[in-house]
């Protein structure tokens, strides 16, 4: 899929995000993705969680 979305559709850079609880986010930094960008958020038992935002760039491939 990242091939196809820098050749088919020529993209400049992918960006995905998963909260730190979602194990993809190791997933992604394996395929090149960095992380850019934390958020806070909330929980559905109000507790403390984060949304990261992972970019991959043409250039990085």
């Amino acid at each position: 899929m990242i091939a196809f979305a820098f050749s088919k559709h020529q993209a400049a850079e992918i960006i995905v995000s998963c909260f730190n609880q979602n194990i993809a986010a190791l997933f992604y930094q394996k395929l090149g993705f960095q992380p850019y960008a934390i958020e806070e958020r909330q929980g559905r038992k109000g507790n403390r969680i984060a949304l990261i935002h992972l970019r991959l760039s043409r250039n990085a491939t």
